[in-house]
């Protein structure tokens, strides 16, 4: 047989020599041949432990390994062909799960513990005279167990409290031999998965019984032994019932002793997972006040920030600095924010929640809001444009009392773009060790409140920055130092917010800088898990001496942070930080927003341009649709040709009608950008500009929520709903705009004037490019139109994605503006245009943080589309509208491959037509502006031809 193994025979050789001494093997069982049983034991272990392909053939049979449990069970008292088979069995079992799970049905698993509980019922010496034997059946044990948490309770049973004692004492208290405490290890963390047995475990003293093996071989030559017990802890620590246990035996000093000893001893680096590892086990045991004050106590910031500071160069420690970098900020002193409200308060008015009855239009109303179906179009249009317009931003004293004013519109610039940020703060060495060496200071922290919005008494002192909010757009709550030039900031939720909704947008202003310090800023209480900050965005910062808008600020960043919330389904959960780091040229006042506000008062101060514009061309009309809950102006401008004078009989009341809004999420300022890049170029004298306003009639509300514009809301008005989920019964009193909105939508249908293309655009924090959401109506007697639009913005604007567009609605998003105009209105070509607030990663703009013009520019291009699409349908040629759409357009669902992936920075891309969507950056999907969730939900998505496919790209 020896012969026969070494000269490797082939596979179908091999596999027939196995089935040979497997049937012999199971003659000898039913023949109660004990020698025969050994022989065939030792001939079996000797094939499989050379030939590869034999012993994967062996573990796909479970008739097989059925055989060989049985011929354990009954070779308890014949040490050759016990030692032979647990031998096979280990083997087999380090195939793999499958394999292991294998074993596990056949009651390998079962004849293992037998031979365990007998050693157990006598004395340790029988069975411990034969370590290596001892040490094949705990690693079997081990491969078995870590599949299903089910065996945990099976170990616990048949064992019972003495055999667990054995384990727990005996093996690991009186046996020091590396391998076979490293197996006993294995089999602890396979089997203290279960809760159950776990807490036995613990009763029965583990963790002391652990502690003295690690102090004893505290050692990189014992790396597997370390790395079993520290993964024994981790699964023990898991639930913090056991925490107190692990703090009572001094845990949190001893994984500080083994990372110091790790760390001096391994010089060559090699071990640099081990000592994540004990990191990660200090992460799990402070997660706990009692945890972080044993790390307070054994000074473990200072250790980790000496430790951290002497790793050599290379892009292995990163990730050594990273998790301890993680630890050191969970370990800060807990830090109390204010209670989950906002600081800003505006009374309701009671409303009955009766659904009110639709609107009934009188004469002067469709003067007003439909000018295009009047005989005296022409003269309404002009003199809506006459006078002065009121540029005063309404309601703004009802909900805060302006105290400075942000910069004007027009020092916004178009200075605002940049490159993105070659790499994350979170892997930048300098930048890890500026950060440890920072939150080492923790004895140092002063944390002084220098600002406080509901307290104007609140003074910072000379030496510290004074912070201000108090204007429109502002949302800063409250602000404190903690040590020299760092600051902790909160930022206000939402007016009238019952949820500690915490949001992505920020904005104030600071004073009293000086131009040689570096200022570090860490906004606590954010809500999104991820943030395009991960991924190479910045901030922006206005400042007087560079008079615009400008992209700045370097160690920037975005993580979980030991802040709780409460969600809206009332569960506890954590905040995040954003944080990044700004140098000022003067003393200010400077502005640090998360993009660039666009307040109501640069809506009112654009009105009048576009005034003048509308007057030269006689193409513009502007009402007031309603007034917002504060008072504000909800506007609406209509768009089109208005010179000629016959207008109900002749092509003005045959002209399409586009319905374009935006700024129904207040934070989404860039959607502003892009609405007023398409009203720049609607009403200009360009000749496409012109072919639209004769083809077509636009409906435009610039800003539907002003209200919350106004306080720095993030995503909900003044009633603290999200107006974007209210569109299948708005309330008339509570949502004045959306209801009014719909009832100028409805009237449209009535009277036969179903709008062309509806789109409501909006901002996106957690994906790159420009891409769109529509509806996949079945019913409508043109399936697949609603392609045509974004497969025409992909082969007009370079930064639009084709492939993150989709067309599904899930669940809770069937009130949204998209939804309810194409379910209960008819319209099939009804989208959410999203744009992201960060830059591209593809095409020619691909690595460029967007400006001002990128979104002005993208508004325009968005109208020429709209233009391509209205003379295609104009043509009525149904050949040329289903070459548009193509032939490949149609639902598919996503790849397994596709769904799983995603998370890295770049979305992943499918070569097929057929790509599916890939996943938000940071690795989930994100539900920003009207977003859809989860593409492994089995999504539906475009596909486009490869001409166009290249067009988007």
């Amino acid at each position: 047989v020896c012969v026969c193994v070494q000269h490797s025979p082939s596979k179908p050789m091999a596999k027939a020599k196995m089935n040979r001494i497997l049937s012999d093997l199971a003659q000898a069982l039913e023949d109660s041949n004990v020698r025969g049983v050994g022989e065939c034991s030792a001939h079996l272990a000797r094939l499989i432990s050379r030939q590869d392909k034999a012993r994967s053939e062996l573990s796909r049979s479970e008739s097989h390994l059925h055989t060989l449990s049985t011929a354990l069970t009954h070779s308890t008292c014949d040490e050759t062909a016990r030692d032979h088979l647990c031998h096979t069995l280990q083997l087999l079992a380090s195939c793999g799960s499958k394999t292991a799970l294998r074993l596990g049905r056949v009651g390998a698993f079962d004849a293992l513990l037998l031979l365990l509980v007998q050693a157990a019922r006598t004395h340790p010496s029988s069975l411990s005279r034969n370590d290596g034997l001892v040490t094949l059946v705990l690693q079997t044990l081990a491969d078995i167990g870590a599949c299903d948490a089910r065996y945990g309770t099976a170990f616990r049973l048949q064992l019972g409290r003495e055999g667990l004692r054995f384990v727990v004492e005996t093996l690991v208290r009186e046996h020091r031999q590396p391998k076979l405490t490293t197996a006993v290890f294995r089999v602890l963390s396979a089997v203290c998965i279960n809760d159950v047995t776990a807490q036995s475990c613990v009763t029965l003293g583990v963790f002391a019984h652990t502690f003295s093996v690690v102090a004893a071989n505290m050692h990189v030559r014992n790396a597997d032994l370390l790395a079993s017990a520290l993964a024994c802890w981790a699964v023990l620590l898991a639930s913090q019932m056991h925490v107190d246990s692990f703090l009572q035996q001094n845990g949190v000093k001893l994984c500080l002793d083994v990372y110091t000893e790790l760390q001096r001893q391994d010089i060559r680096q090699k071990h640099l997972p081990l000592r994540e590892q004990v990191l990660g086990v200090l992460k799990l045991a402070t997660l706990t006040e009692a945890g972080r004050g044993a790390f307070f106590s054994g000074h473990g910031f200072a250790l980790m920030a000496d430790l951290s500071h002497q790793l050599p160069e290379g892009e292995e420690s990163n990730g050594l600095l990273r998790e301890c970098a993680a630890l050191l900020r969970q370990c800060q002193p807990p830090i109390a924010i204010p209670a989950p409200r906002s600081s800003v308060t505006f009374a309701l008015p009671e409303c009955s929640g009766e659904q009110s009855p639709d609107r009934s239009w009188t004469r002067e109303d469709l003067g007003r809001f439909f000018p295009e179906l009047c005989e005296d179009a022409r003269e309404r249009a002009l003199s809506s444009m006459e006078g002065d317009m009121d540029f005063t931003a309404l309601g703004v004293e009802h909900v805060v009392q302006p105290c400075m004013r942000p910069p004007p519109t027009e020092t916004h610039g178009a200075a605002s773009t940049g490159p993105l940020l070659k790499a994350q703060f979170t892997t930048k060495r300098t930048q890890l060790e500026q950060e440890i060496a920072t939150l080492s200071l923790v004895d140092r922290v002063v944390n002084r409140l220098v600002y406080d919005h509901e307290d104007p008494t609140v003074r910072a002192p000379a030496s510290a920055l004074t912070f201000e909010s108090r204007f429109e757009c502002g949302n800063l709550r409250r602000a404190y130092q903690m040590h020299g030039s760092a600051y902790h900031l909160l930022v206000n939720a939402d007016v009238n917010t019952d949820a500690q909704n915490a949001p992505q947008w920020f904005f104030f202003a600071v004073e009293n800088t000086e131009p040689s310090v570096t200022y570090k800023f860490s906004i606590l209480n954010m809500s999104k898990p991820n943030s395009q900050f991960n991924f190479g965005m910045q901030p922006v910062v206005w400042s007087p001496s560079v008079g615009s808008w400008q992209r700045a600020g370097s160690n920037v960043g975005y993580y979980k942070n030991t802040v709780k919330r409460t969600t809206k389904e009332g569960k506890e959960t954590f905040c995040f930080t954003a944080t990044f780091s700004l140098a000022f040229p003067s003393s200010g006042p400077h502005f640090v927003a998360y993009s660039v506000p666009y307040t109501l008062s640069d809506l009112l101060l654009h009105l009048n341009t576009w005034r003048l514009l509308g007057r030269q061309h006689v193409c513009l009309h502007i009402a007031t649709l309603c007034r917002s809950l504060a008072g504000n102006p909800v506007h609406l401008l209509t768009i089109t040709d208005f010179s000629d004078g016959t207008v109900r009989t002749t092509a003005l009341a045959q002209r399409r009608h586009v319905v374009i809004s935006a700024r129904v999420h207040p934070g989404e300022t860039n959607a502003s950008y892009v609405m007023k890049g398409l009203l720049d170029f609607l009403l200009s004298a360009d000749m496409q500009a012109v072919e639209l306003r004769r083809l077509c009639v636009f409906k435009i509300i610039p800003m539907l929520n002003p209200d919350g514009v106004v306080v720095g809301n993030n995503r909900c008005s003044l009633s603290g709903l999200d107006l974007n989920r209210q569109w299948l019964h708005p309330n008339p009193v509570l949502h004045p705009g959306i209801h009014a909105y719909k009832q100028l939508l409805l009237h449209l249908c009535a009277q036969d004037r179903r709008p062309t293309v509806f789109c409501d655009i909006h901002g996106h924090s957690r994906k790159k490019n420009f891409f769109m959401y529509g509806v996949a109506d079945a019913a409508s007697p043109q399936p697949k139109v609603q392609y045509i639009l974004p497969k025409l913005m992909g082969q007009a604007l370079p930064a639009f994605h084709v492939r993150s567009c989709r067309f599904n609605l899930e669940k809770g998003k069937e009130g949204t503006a998209r939804a309810v105009v194409c379910s209960d209105l008819g319209v099939t070509c009804a989208y959410t245009l999203e744009c992201t607030f960060c830059g591209a990663d593809r095409g020619p703009l691909k690595g460029i943080q967007f400006g001002l013009n990128h979104f002005e520019e993208a508004g325009k291009l968005f109208a020429q589309s709209i233009l391509r699409l209205v003379c295609l349908f104009n043509g009525g040629n149904e050949q040329a509208i289903a070459a548009a759409i193509g032939k490949d357009s149609c639902f598919e669902k996503p790849s397994s491959k596709a769904a799983k992936g995603g998370g890295n920075e770049s979305d992943t891309e499918d070569t097929t037509l057929s790509a599916a969507v890939p996943m938000a950056e940071g690795g989930e999907d994100a539900d920003d502006g009207d977003s859809d969730q989860d593409p492994a939900h089995g999504r539906e998505l475009l596909a486009v031809d490869a001409a166009d496919a290249d067009a988007a790209d």
